[in-house]
């Protein structure tokens, strides 16, 4: 402005592994009364295995479930996976990180469908652009095929009472966002 160069800056900000965001419903119009919780890395599993919660990654304002309400801010990735690659491969893929895997209503023992919830390793505050070039990255990295419906802030899913199983230990590393953020010289580094 005015031949000024303003240059602001943050700080990653560490995930709290009792606070991870997320914002849930159980009303079956999957768009509306969504509340905002933080829940612990342990509680997961109760709020993933039950049979009527629709949950997303980002909070959202007026308890309605759109892109332009969406308030940025996340600290879990959700992988679905429909079918491409079974839950033991994938397990051994994520060995070293720490997350929970949960099957789907569909989920058979011939078609593994599951979803993978990885806490971050920071808490993100992306725009809707960034937020699909970062899942868009994410995707990418992966040696199997994950929903790419997956790259929207308001993507939702579903909560079901099938297995689940949490991985990695306390010592487990969280999923590193650092190398996928779009705009930064890591992500520029990693693509290389």
């Amino acid at each position: 402005t005015d031949g000024i160069l303003f240059i602001s800056g943050e700080t990653l900000e560490e995930t709290n592994m009792d606070a991870l965001r997320v914002a849930f419903t159980t009303n079956h119009d999957m768009t509306t009364g969504y509340q905002g919780a933080e829940v612990s890395f342990e509680d997961l599993e109760e709020f993933a295995t039950r049979s009527d919660i629709h949950w997303l990654n980002h909070w959202v304002e007026n308890g309605h479930r759109r892109e332009d309400n969406i308030i940025p801010g996340f600290n879990l990735i959700v992988l679905d996976v429909d079918g491409t690659y079974s839950i033991t491969a994938a397990m051994e893929i994520l060995e070293g990180y720490r997350g929970f895997i949960y099957t789907t209503k569909s989920h058979t023992d011939d078609t593994h469908r599951y979803r993978i919830i990885l806490p971050t390793n920071y808490t993100l505050y992306l725009n809707r652009e960034d937020y699909k070039e970062f899942m868009a990255n994410v995707f990418q990295s992966l040696p199997f095929k994950a929903d790419e419906q997956g790259d929207h802030r308001s993507k939702k899913w579903l909560s079901n009472d099938g297995e689940s199983t949490f991985f990695g230990n306390e010592d487990a590393q969280l999923f590193d966002v650092t190398p996928f953020i779009p705009k930064t010289k890591k992500n520029d580094d990693r693509k290389e």
